[in-house]
């Protein structure tokens, strides 16, 4: 079921960004997210105050949870940013350098053992984000390196998600993300503000409903199975912003793009294949 799950969402949020690129060219990055981390807010707080009580509007750990705040607000605006101008396959395999990521800092963040095999399949993955990425010296790439960036930032996000698993159930974690996310960015609303269009009020209105019931099913999906065997069907998604990209924007990757998709992939793979053989059994 928890396969199942994931699947469904990372379906969703592959769709839900491509409605991002839909408006993208209209709105600020900033404002979408805003927007998105406000609803997020709204639909899943008051749940959590009527299980918790108000003490939950207060995160716990503090820091820890305003800086994971602060990394998938750096991701996420990176990402809308990045598929303005860039495929959204080729944005999407990017942002798999997450995984190559918590593997290269866990040692110095999570005090963890990286042994040579996990080691070299960062050292390849990164080959193929390199065969993604092709960087060039008049900018026309510039989208790909924001989407390399929303990676760097996913893979912090994803190191915190470790250190906080055991100390925040994972809904009031999502929630946190969200509701610092919206307190961070509201400063720069007027700033950005964009009056929404009418032809683009239903495409906000799926974005925001298929925004929020994604997260859930990604939430529920890592609580309904071990997270080392549902995490690399995550890779899914890759397939999701294929197909979307395709049909809505008549993009495909290129050779060489598919050849980087595949070595991500396959190490990113490698890597959590690793660590759940790697990871103490159950007492």
């Amino acid at each position: 079921m928890g396969v199942a799950v994931m699947v469904l969402a990372v379906f969703l949020m592959t769709l839900k960004d491509s409605l991002a690129k839909l408006t993208g060219g209209n709105y600020s990055p900033l404002l979408i997210l805003w927007v998105q981390f406000v609803f997020m807010s709204a639909v899943y707080f008051p749940y959590l105050i009527w299980r918790y009580g108000p003490e939950i509007l207060l995160p716990k750990p503090f820091l820890p949870q305003v800086m994971r705040g602060l990394a998938i607000v750096f991701a996420v605006s990176l990402f809308y940013r990045a598929i303005e101008t860039t495929p959204l396959a080729d944005a999407t395999a990017t942002v798999f350098v997450a995984p190559l990521v918590v593997t290269a800092i866990s040692p110095l963040f999570l005090s963890e053992h990286v042994g040579f095999r996990r080691w070299s399949a960062v050292i390849v993955g990164f080959f193929g984000v390199l065969l993604i990425l092709r960087p060039d010296f008049d900018g026309g790439r510039q989208g790909y390196f924001m989407a390399f960036g929303t990676g760097l930032f996913l893979g912090f996000f994803y190191m915190l998600n470790r250190k906080l698993a055991s100390a925040t159930p994972l809904l009031v974690s999502a929630a946190y993300s969200a509701y610092i996310g919206a307190i961070v960015l509201t400063p720069f609303v007027p700033f950005v503000w964009t009056p929404p269009q009418p032809q683009d009020y239903s495409i906000i209105f799926w974005f925001l409903i298929i925004s929020t019931v994604g997260q859930t099913c990604l939430t529920t999906a890592f609580s309904l199975g071990e997270a080392t065997f549902i995490a690399p069907f995550q890779f899914s998604q890759i397939i999701g912003a294929t197909f979307f990209g395709f049909i809505m924007f008549n993009d495909f990757p290129d050779r060489l793009t598919w050849a980087g998709i595949i070595i991500v992939i396959m190490c990113g793979v490698y890597i959590t294949v690793r660590e759940r053989k790697n990871a103490p059994s159950p007492a």
